[in-house]
């Protein structure tokens, strides 16, 4: 055991001796990946789709599992599936993997191969896919320099021009929501931004707003939050999907990297770098601050759920340990917070009111209304991604991809 897992362990047994009095979540089932039960390295990628299927992406294999009792329903192989590096989804009827610039499409009741494409732009460095977005039934796949949709049948019925005036460019801030598809374009000569926002309702008809360098993964009833750059301002502000106008705008003053986001009621932006961040939400009519929270620690892992901003927060001086704290929405007073011991910034996913961390050994299960532990499971060696499956009786169940296989828990909700 190296240096580095052997802390892992250590941190995780000292959290462990914390919560031994929390309940422990049962495993339902597990099942071993790759034909064999010795570890497997290589990351484990799982996702779930909107019929309750469970994909599971280990090595260059592609495993469905019975979300109900973890049977294999059905497993293929294919070369151009390089788990390290993958990025995948799964809508209805279809799975779509997508590793360096090659993009594969699988049926998702049988496993059977749709078909094979690229997407990249010009040949340079970091032109790798970076991941993709499931919406409507389509499939958003997109690089630093290239994008493009695919239905769920896998054709092709959007791509971003590849060469733009023999002039290099990136894609950024790629998002959906209702009938719309969005991404950031910035032209690396000039350094001019773009947002880019596709009606598929409409043949993927395209509407471009200027001085966009940024926007939220995530819209709300059609608005999308956005930063504006300008040689004169930089802005926060609230933008229409539909026409590509702006609600309200608010200058910001800006130190470090930033995040956007927002809910049905604020759009919440954050500031941070390595020694300090603050996060301001406004409201969404007006764009009135509504409040302001800074913290000494570096902030990421954003969630909005039941009235409460949550995020996790690293200190500076123990790069071993991180904070998720919640804050009001409506005040951004603190509500509570949970430190969990962890060697790598962690994993973590809120699922109703559940926050769910990973520890590289399992999980712990914290309640976002209380901000304190109430179960974990850590019988799960290796687990590195999680996807919910289905609610029952009171209970989700969630599955787990680790080095060993895939293993489903119920949690209570």
């Amino acid at each position: 055991m190296n240096s580095r897992a052997a802390k892992a362990v250590i941190l995780l047994l000292a959290f462990s001796a914390v919560a031994t009095a929390i309940k422990v979540d049962p495993i339902v089932w597990s099942t071993p990946l790759n034909d064999n039960n010795v570890t497997f390295e290589d990351s484990q990628w799982i996702a779930t789709s909107p019929s309750g299927a469970v994909i599971v992406v280990s090595g260059t294999n592609l495993t469905s599992l019975d979300p109900h009792t973890g049977a294999i329903l059905w497993s293929n192989t294919h070369k151009n599936i390089n788990v390290t590096y993958a990025a995948f989804a799964v809508s209805s009827t279809a799975v779509v993997i997508a590793s360096g610039i090659k993009v594969t499409g699988f049926n998702l009741t049988n496993g059977a191969l749709l078909g094979t494409a690229e997407v990249t732009g010009r040949n340079y460095p970091g032109k790798d896919i970076r991941g993709i977005i499931l919406h409507r039934e389509l499939f958003v796949v997109y690089g630093y320099e290239a994008l493009a949709v695919f239905n769920s049948d896998f054709i092709e019925v959007y791509a971003i021009e590849k060469v733009r005036h023999d002039k290099r460019f990136k894609v950024d801030s790629i998002g959906a929501n209702e009938e719309f598809i969005y991404f950031a374009t910035c032209d690396d000569d000039t350094g001019d931004w773009n947002l880019r926002i596709l009606n598929i309702n409409n043949g993927f008809s395209e509407t471009v707003v200027g001085n966009i360098n940024s926007a939220s993964s995530i819209g709300v009833n059609g608005y999308i939050a956005i930063m504006l750059a300008t040689p004169n301002e930089i802005a926060v502000g609230l933008l229409k999907l539909s026409t590509g106008t702006i609600a309200w705008t608010q200058s910001v003053t800006v130190e470090g990297a930033t995040y956007v986001t927002l809910s049905s009621d604020l759009v919440i932006v954050a500031y941070f770098d390595v020694s300090s961040s603050t996060i301001y939400a406004y409201d969404f009519q007006t764009g009135s601050l509504v409040f302001d929270f800074a913290t000494p620690h570096y902030v990421s892992s954003f969630s909005v759920t039941s009235g409460r901003l949550v995020f996790c927060a690293q200190s500076n001086l123990n790069l071993a340990q991180y904070t998720f704290v919640s804050l009001d929405l409506a005040t951004g007073t603190p509500l509570g917070n949970v430190t969990v011991p962890n060697y790598d910034p962690p994993t973590s996913k809120v699922i109703g009111t559940n926050l769910l961390v990973l520890n590289g050994q399992g999980f712990t299960c914290v309640n976002v209304l209380t901000m304190s532990p109430v179960s974990h499971q850590l019988e799960l060696p290796g687990v590195q991604s999680l996807a919910s499956a289905f609610m029952s009786n009171g209970s989700t169940t969630v599955v787990f991809a680790g080095s060993f296989g895939a293993a489903a828990v119920a949690i209570n909700n």
